[in-house]
């Protein structure tokens, strides 16, 4: 592949199918709009890198592996529940496609994050809440159906304010 004049699409070890396919996407639109058509792109997975790819960054460095040190499961991703009783009852919904920006200081969250559950308890939220999310958050553990192993999983309650490295990730 000398001189090599396209893209590089590089699948960190924590890329997900959907993800690997926007990807994808992605660069086929921006091949349409900009290289019309003739952009040609070579797709690689973390730990397969070619010599070209790093001499197209500029050489092979170190990079942050923050999700691997963590403990999350390759391709795995976080999720994050909204916790409640708002409504006189208590309840529990998923949040998609969530950025920490979607907490709300008047509710709970739990964050699944493998090996963690973080349980965020917002500055403004009840004592009612902040009793119910660690209930919630315990039997939302015991329905999992995955691959971890449910003894090593660790809950960590999280003020609003002050969030480690992994609940930010």
């Amino acid at each position: 592949m000398p001189g090599f004049s396209g893209a590089f699409i590089w699948n960190g070890m924590g890329a997900n199918d959907p993800e690997k396919n926007a990807s994808e996407r992605n660069v086929q639109l921006i091949a349409s709009r900009f290289a019309g058509g003739g952009l040609s792109h070579v797709s690689m997975d973390e730990g397969s890198e070619t010599a070209e790819f790093w001499d197209s960054i500029g050489g092979q460095g170190d990079y942050s592996k923050v999700k691997e040190s963590l403990g999350f499961a390759p391709g795995f991703e976080p999720r994050l529940f909204n916790v409640s009783n708002s409504s006189g009852y208590m309840w529990m919904q998923e949040c998609p496609a969530f950025a920490q920006e979607d907490l709300i200081n008047d509710d709970c969250y739990i964050l699944d994050a493998f090996n963690i559950i973080y349980i965020w308890i917002g500055n403004q939220s009840n004592k009612f809440e902040q009793k119910g999310v660690v209930k919630r958050a315990e039997k939302y553990l015991n329905e999992i159906c995955d691959s971890r192993d449910k003894e090593m999983v660790i809950f960590e309650e999280v003020p609003a304010g002050r969030e480690p490295p992994g609940f930010t990730v």
